[in-house]
């Protein structure tokens, strides 16, 4: 995608004061299919705060077992999203 910010935006329009969003994205996968790059965790949490949601819960998994290569490994981030209600 090229606009995570304005899919979440138009998501968030769509969903239910109760409802509950799943997303899943790699970061530090740069392949020629990843428009988008995330370079770690952070920047999508603070993509989800400025979309309007908060995070009810999140995992990371590293795709890389070497240790001293984490700061800078592959990740798939998982996330179950609420709305913020302002």
């Amino acid at each position: 995608m090229e606009s995570p910010q304005d899919l979440l935006s138009r998501v968030r329009e769509m969903l239910t004061d109760q409802g509950h969003l799943f997303i899943t994205t790699p970061t530090n996968a740069p392949t020629i299919d990843h428009i988008y790059l995330f370079r770690n965790t952070q920047e999508i949490r603070d993509l989800v705060q400025r979309s309007g949601f908060s995070v009810v819960e999140e995992v990371t998994i590293y795709a890389e077992e070497d240790e001293e290569q984490k700061p800078h490994a592959t990740t798939i981030y998982g996330a179950f999203l609420k709305k913020k209600l302002f």
